[in-house]
């Protein structure tokens, strides 16, 4: 009873949410470099490593104890992003690990209307939080991040709590796995002005990944905002004007559509020490960049090195026009007592 009243929760909370404007944007950020390579899609598969773990904690175990990541990112201009985490196993059942998150946008220059500085500032968004796994029925783990955030941009500040819920299901991790995920849901406790409240980025996503049986392959695939259909912007080729009324009227029954929800990946593995992934987002790659600057807009590469006691992580996240993204990852398993 008490898992269908989280569920009924849950549902209500979405339907509040169902207006999201996109405050507390950087929660969507990918967590860490192999995360991010791939594209748009959550890792599901259950390798016992803390770089997916951290971005899907349904995937946290106890293999994971005393594991410590950290991520630079060199997200747009001098943006600039981190993430840290440590995974703590309570006992066989529950693991925790607590993590920090922040972004920030760089250095600013207040002026008066004449042009004369008054001061520099810094605007930066911080999470501080918990994720928590525990295994329930046969072959499901769940997966709950609890945030607490906060943002400072100049005289204004916001902050919120939010919840993100991840169910894991597989009868062999090593073939196949998947994941529903429900996240950012929540609420801003004090707002940037009185007068604006905004929802937080809701986003509840499907995905999944098989293994190739004969080739060191797994392919990764996700639909995306299945809380929200229409992710079209309105433009001339999907409306229509009604000759009676005047009444303009929004194809949303479309391909494109439907193709702006789907995110692809592939992971090559030709040994345990390395592995090569490639993402492709299609909203991403749709909407990012210039019309005639497209170039990698869409597109995630990331390459992951395994060492004894030190696994690096890079990866390039495309956002076309030459805006792309870097990130560096180190993770440590040294200090837990099983094997990656």
């Amino acid at each position: 009873m008490k898992f269908f009243s989280i569920l009924t929760l849950i549902s209500l909370c979405i339907k509040l949410n169902a207006q999201n404007s996109g405050v507390f944007k950087f929660m969507d950020i990918p967590n860490n470099a192999r995360a991010a390579s791939l594209g748009g899609v959550i890792p599901t598969h259950n390798d016992s490593s803390i770089e997916y773990a951290s971005s899907n904690p349904s995937l946290l175990s106890k293999t994971n104890e005393k594991n410590i990541l950290i991520n630079y990112t060199s997200y747009l201009a001098d943006i600039h992003a981190g993430y840290l985490t440590y995974v703590i196993n309570t006992n066989k059942k529950i693991t925790i690990a607590p993590f920090v998150k922040y972004l920030h946008y760089g250095n600013f220059v207040e002026t008066d209307e004449t042009g004369q500085q008054i001061r520099n500032f810094t605007a930066t968004d911080l999470a501080v939080g918990t994720s928590i796994s525990k295994e329930f029925f046969t072959h499901f783990r769940y997966g709950i991040n609890v945030n607490a955030i906060y943002s400072q941009l100049l005289y204004n500040n916001a902050a919120g709590l939010s919840t993100d819920y991840y169910i894991y299901y597989s009868t062999n991790s090593e073939q196949w796995g998947t994941t529903l995920a429900i996240e950012n849901l929540g609420t801003q406790l004090f707002t940037y002005s009185k007068s604006n409240y905004e929802f937080l980025p809701l986003q509840v996503r499907l995905a999944g990944s098989l293994k190739l049986k004969k080739a060191p392959i797994r392919l990764h695939g996700a639909f995306n905002n299945l809380n929200r259909w229409d992710l079209v912007p309105p433009n001339e080729t999907n409306q229509t004007v009604d000759p009676f009324t005047g009444e303009v009227k929004k194809k949303t029954l479309t391909l494109d559509n439907f193709s702006r929800h789907l995110a692809f990946a592939a992971t090559l593995s030709p040994s345990k020490a390395f592995a090569l992934n490639i993402g492709y987002d299609v909203r991403r790659g749709k909407e990012s960049g210039f019309i005639d600057r497209k170039k990698l807009a869409g597109f995630s590469f990331g390459i992951n090195i395994k060492l004894k006691k030190i696994i690096i992580n890079y990866s390039l996240y495309g956002n076309g026009s030459g805006l792309n993204s870097n990130y560096f990852t180190l993770s440590f398993i040294s200090l837990g007592k099983s094997k990656y």
